[in-house]
């Protein structure tokens, strides 16, 4: 029984000191703004949460899409890049992060 409260104060402390990023709204997607603006923050928690998304997003679509990620291709590299996309085109912070990813990878990484 020590253990399982042991694990519940780790979980609920880690809820306290990493903050999910706030869409603005009640929506559960989430837009290319709150991602570009979380991937700019130079803090650690927001920087695993922003490779963590775009990792999760191209991995949720490798199987419907025709992709040749390369091996040497990095979640560091993808996730920058979609920041760069996205800052340079206001129009895509509009729509669902996820399209957005799936996009700039159809770009990079076409078979």
């Amino acid at each position: 029984m020590r253990v399982l409260t042991g694990v519940s104060a780790v979980i609920i402390m880690s809820s306290l000191t990493i903050s999910p990023p706030t869409l603005g709204d009640a929506s559960p997607h989430l837009d290319g703004q709150a991602l570009m603006n979380a991937c700019a923050r130079a803090d650690e928690a927001w920087i695993s949460f922003c490779h963590g998304y775009v990792q999760g997003a191209l991995d949720g679509m490798e199987d419907h899409l025709e992709l040749c990620v390369p091996e040497r291709a990095t979640r560091s590299d993808l996730a920058q890049i979609v920041y760069e996309v996205l800052l340079e085109s206001p129009e895509l912070q509009q729509l669902r992060a996820a399209s957005v990813v799936g996009a700039v990878a159809m770009k990079l990484y076409p078979c």
